[in-house]
């Protein structure tokens, strides 16, 4: 998880993870959720695979979401 620092084209693009590394990110086959918008700061989600020290390919682009607001989203969910 991270947030985008550059878009090389609609393939790659460069993600600065929490603990501050950069990654180059494959993303030509994956699957993007519909809430997601690639753009410059978006924070994300990916699921993939590491290709080598700092390239990553991801198979899944989610959106990024904190923990504490992702249940919280699923208890509201769940009131009646």
């Amino acid at each position: 998880a991270g947030a985008i620092v550059q878009i090389e084209d609609d393939k790659v693009l460069i993600l600065q993870d929490l603990n501050q590394n950069i990654w180059w990110v494959e993303t030509g086959n994956a699957k993007k959720h519909p809430e997601v918008i690639l753009r410059k700061g978006e924070r994300i989600r990916t699921m993939g695979e590491r290709l080598e020290e700092g390239y990553f390919r991801a198979d899944i682009i989610g959106p990024w979401v904190k923990r504490s607001e992702h249940f919280m989203g699923i208890r509201e969910n769940f009131k009646r």
